[in-house]
């Protein structure tokens, strides 16, 4: 009789749950905390502070969380596996954008500085396993014999520098980070096979810092466009001096992609047999199958090109 029970509350259950809007599934923290499993909690203060609250009793002695938001008849309290833990990170709450951490949320955690990576070595080390993945067959150009990941680490490094020494290296000036330096060697990762070395590396830096030199309201324009020329003409110096023709390189004096006179974005097929592609050499993008439409928008235009490209 109480097996029949039993089954008919377990069957009354899943009636209620079909029939339900909204069906209680466990998120990270509670499915971390049931298996006993290390949780990471990437900036951690950019959560709600409401959310953030609900991690106190998580981090008291008896490590237990009460979920009222699974609307059942009873309450439910976990209690973490002696196993589980739970790791944060955050950045300084003097960064712009960033916040403190609660005195009540901060005191239960043990907390680890960790500095900017400086070191030179361990920047080279960093960008040139980045970058290593690059080293494959070009699709359409042949690589460089004197020129590959370790030689573009290197000029990715000595160009970081001049910019610092260039802006005086305030704290203002907007020096770079490892995730700038890193999402330049993504970039040359990805584009390497088709650019080349030279191009992607040029290309990479325009993306991640030149351009945003433009942005900068604390200098006058004619002071941002002759930085933004200094950088490009830095960039190029630091290539092998047979790879430094500017026509080569789809780059002129300012970071806007050089094209030949009156070329305009259209569809071409791949040279290698694969699917069409859209854009200017050497930048393109996949044509997708659907039908071609008509549409209001000219890329043919000097400025709208180079924004586009």
């Amino acid at each position: 009789l109480r097996a029949a029970l039993h089954e008919a509350e377990a069957l009354a259950d899943e009636l209620r749950a079909a029939a339900a809007l909204f069906v209680w599934v466990d998120g990270p923290l509670v499915t971390a905390m049931r298996r006993g499993d290390l949780l990471l909690i990437d900036e951690i203060s950019l959560a709600e502070d409401a959310v953030l609250e609900r991690l106190n009793s998580v981090l008291d002695p008896s490590r237990t969380l009460t979920v009222p938001e699974k609307g059942e008849r009873q309450l439910e309290t976990i209690v973490a596996h002696p196993s589980f833990r739970l790791l944060a990170t955050m950045n300084p709450g003097g960064d712009f954008g960033k916040k403190e951490l609660s005195p009540a949320l901060r005191n239960r955690f043990t907390e680890v500085w960790v500095p900017a990576v400086t070191a030179r070595e361990e920047l080279l080390s960093l960008l040139s396993r980045t970058l290593s993945a690059a080293d494959a067959p070009m699709e359409e150009a042949d690589a460089l014999a004197d020129w590959d990941a370790g030689d573009a680490a290197e000029a990715m490094l000595l160009f970081v520098e001049w910019l610092g020494e260039r802006r005086g290296r305030r704290p203002s000036s907007g020096g770079p980070s490892l995730r700038d330096l890193l999402a330049w060697a993504g970039f040359v990762r990805e584009t390497q096979p088709r650019l080349g070395w030279p191009a992607a590396y040029v290309h990479g830096a325009c993306l991640t810092f030149v351009d945003a030199m433009g942005l900068q309201v604390s200098s006058s324009r004619a002071e941002r466009e002759a930085l933004r020329a200094a950088s490009v003409s830095k960039l190029v110096s630091l290539l092998p001096t047979h790879e430094q023709r500017r026509a080569d390189l789809y780059v002129g004096t300012d970071t806007f992609p050089a094209f030949a006179a009156g070329a305009a974005p259209s569809p071409t097929a791949s040279p290698n047999g694969g699917s069409a592609r859209f854009g200017l050499d050497p930048f393109f993008v996949p044509l997708g199958g659907g039908a071609p439409c008509a549409g209001g928008f000219s890329l043919a235009t000097p400025t709208p090109r180079a924004n586009a490209f």
